[in-house]
C-alpha cells in the first residue's frame, strides 16, 4: 500500500472510533446520527487520498516525460544550427560572378531564359521560376547563393559548373577579367 500522510491516518482513525463510538449511545438520537454521517465521511479520506496519489504521480510523469521531449527537441534544433553553421563556415566562398557567367551556368544545367524586365533576367525549368539580376558588373555573394540553392547546387557542383563556364584565363578564386 502506498505511503499515507499522518493526517489521513489520523482522520480514518477518528472516522473508525466515531463509527465505534455512535454504536454505544442511544439509538435514534441525533448525536448517533451524526457519529455516523461524520464517521462514514472520515472513512472516504483513505480512498480520497490515494486517488490523489496517483493522479499527482501520473501527471508528474507525464510532465517529466513532456520535459525529456523538449529537451531532446530542443538538442535537436541545436544541432541543426550548428550544422548549419558547420556547413556555411566551411562552404567555399564563390567567387565574383557575372551575371552572364552565372547565366551560362544556368543555361549548361537545362534553365532556360524568360522575358526580362527591370534588371531582371527569369528563369525557368520544369515549372519553377526564379529571376537574377542582371544590371550590375558582379553579383553580390548573397545572390549567388541563394541562386546555388534554389537550383538544387552543392558546393562541389558549384565549382565544377563554374569551371566547365568559366571565362578564360581564370582560376576559381581569381577574378575574372572586367
Amino acid at each position: 500500500m502506498r505511503s499515507l500522510p499522518g493526517w489521513a491516518w489520523l482522520v480514518f482513525l477518528a472516522g473508525v472510533a466515531l463509527l465505534v463510538g455512535g454504536a454505544f449511545v442511544s439509538d435514534g438520537t441525533y448525536v448517533q446520527s451524526l457519529m455516523g454521517q461524520i464517521g462514514s465521511a472520515a472513512l472516504l479520506v483513505i480512498p480520497i487520498v490515494l486517488v490523489e496519489r496517483s493522479i499527482i504521480s501520473t501527471l508528474r510523469k507525464r510532465l517529466e516525460d513532456a520535459a525529456a521531449v523538449n529537451r531532446t527537441e530542443e538538442m535537436i534544433r541545436f544541432d541543426d544550427v550548428v550544422t548549419h553553421f558547420e556547413q556555411v563556415l566551411t562552404r567555399p566562398k564563390p567567387p565574383p560572378t557575372a551575371p552572364g557567367h552565372l547565366g551560362r551556368m544556368l543555361g549548361a544545367e537545362g534553365w532556360t531564359p524568360r522575358k526580362s524586365r527591370d534588371g531582371y533576367q527569369l528563369w525557368a525549368k520544369d515549372g519553377r521560376l526564379f529571376a537574377v539580376p542582371f544590371n550590375s558588373e558582379r553579383l553580390p555573394r548573397g545572390v549567388v547563393l541563394g541562386v546555388s540553392r534554389y537550383v538544387g547546387w552543392t558546393p562541389e557542383r558549384f565549382v565544377e559548373r563554374w569551371n566547365a563556364t568559366r571565362p578564360e584565363g581564370t582560376d576559381f578564386y581569381e577574378t575574372p577579367p572586367a
